[in-house]
Order: structure tokens, then sequence, then C-alpha cells
């Protein structure tokens, strides 16, 4: 019968390093991702500096919003003018 030793070696492979497999550069920067969720979590944790940073969040997208881009899209890179009107149901 196996030991517990020998059936450790036998179940967990060691890991092999496989070059260019992060083609899509996923991994490049987890550290700093992790790193980040950190500071989330440390700020999450104090309620009143959590509120305050979501509210000035939302307070500096005024700008931002899908209808703007779509139109911006539109006019700018697709070159197309606006249809008005009900659309029709398929």
């Amino acid at each position: 019968m196996p030991t517990a030793t020998a059936t450790r070696k036998i179940v967990a492979p060691k890991p092999v390093p496989v070059p260019n497999a992060d083609f899509y550069q996923l991994c490049a920067d987890f550290r700093a991702y992790v790193n980040c969720q950190q500071r989330v979590a440390e700020t999450y944790a104090r309620r009143d500096e959590w509120w305050r940073k979501s509210i000035l969040n939302v307070a500096g997208m005024g700008k931002f919003s899908s209808d703007r881009t779509t139109k911006e899209y539109a006019d700018e890179i697709w070159k197309v003018d606006r249809v008005y009107g009900a659309m029709k149901a398929y």
C-alpha cells in the first residue's frame, strides 16, 4: 500500500512552465490586479470612505452615456444619419 508521501507525488504533478502560453497577456498584470483588489477591500471596510468615493465616481462620470457614445460613433466613425420614428416589431 502506498504511503501518503508516495500518493501525494502521484496525485500532484509539478507545474511545468509553458513558454508563451499567456497569448493574450491575461496574467501580465495579475499582481497589480490583486494589489488593487486588496485596496478595494480595505476601502470597502471603511464605509464612510467607500460612500465618499462612490459618490465622487458617479458625479465624475457626467459626460459618459451609452446614447452619447452611440451618437458619436454614428457621426464620426460610421458616418450614418439618425433614423427617427418607432421601430417595427419583427
